[in-house]
């Protein structure tokens, strides 16, 4: 990545990779990740972080949050950064994902925010030490409990009267605090009623309406809106002026 915003954007998958890895970027020279949160579990040899493996140059990842096991087999893990370099900043983060890794004069040592590697810069984020089992001079620990509290909403988002925080009310992250976009999880969808109030084509996992359509996952998370959209595997509620169908892409 080299500019540029990354967004609202979340990796539940298992990475099992070399240097430079990361859950949302590998390496990260300008630009910015803004309130992503990577779940998945990664393994890696060097500079290795939950949100991005190395960042450099004036980049920033800002309300970002790690829950993955963070398994540096090298040197420079950390549960949102493997190592920062230049101007680089990682602001109002936490993790609570496990971190574990090998130390190195040059590549430095696991840390539970970021590791001991570069000269990039840390300020306000959390840990939750009793999980990530390491600890982070440039971070400050916070218990499970404390990391629930309103208080630590209101820290998490700093000073810019911010809400990317929220707490987490449906118990996604063990009432840990989440996103504001993974709490919006609600659409009015009362029942399920197949009707034909509006024509609908599909041509293999394109979906085109003669109206403008929202597309709906069984969880009811909107996911696509418009009059054509590629679609995924998987089964999805359509809604359009008060119709409802119900559409399975194989």
């Amino acid at each position: 990545m080299n500019g540029g915003l990354i967004e609202n954007c979340q990796n539940k998958g298992t990475l099992d990779a070399n240097m430079y890895t990361g859950g949302i970027v590998g390496v990260m020279e300008g630009g910015t990740v803004k309130c992503c949160v990577n779940n998945g579990n990664l393994k890696g040899a060097t500079e290795l972080g939950g949100i991005v493996g190395q960042g450099a140059a004036n980049g920033n990842v800002e309300y970002c949050y790690n829950t993955g096991e963070i398994t540096c087999i090298g040197f420079g893990g950390g549960g949102i950064g493997g190592a920062l370099y230049d101007t680089f900043k990682i602001e109002n983060c936490y993790s609570t994902g496990a971190v574990s890794g090998e130390s190195s004069p040059w590549m430095g040592s696991p840390h539970a925010i970021i590791s001991d590697a570069g000269t990039g810069t840390v300020s306000n984020c959390y840990f939750v030490q009793e999980l990530a089992s390491v600890d982070d001079d440039k971070a400050t620990a916070k218990t499970a409990e404390e990391m629930k509290s309103a208080d630590m909403l209101a820290t998490l988002n700093g000073t810019g009267g911010n809400n990317y925080f929220v707490a987490d009310s449906k118990n996604i992250n063990n009432g840990l605090p989440v996103l504001y976009w993974q709490a919006k999880t609600t659409t009015g969808i009362k029942m399920l009623e197949d009707n034909v109030q509006f024509d609908l084509t599909i041509d293999g996992n394109t979906v085109s309406s003669n109206k403008n359509v929202s597309v709906y996952t069984l969880d009811g998370r909107q996911v696509a809106t418009g009059f054509r959209m590629t679609l995924g595997k998987g089964t999805y509620i359509l809604k359009a002026d008060g119709g409802v169908r119900k559409v399975s892409i194989r």
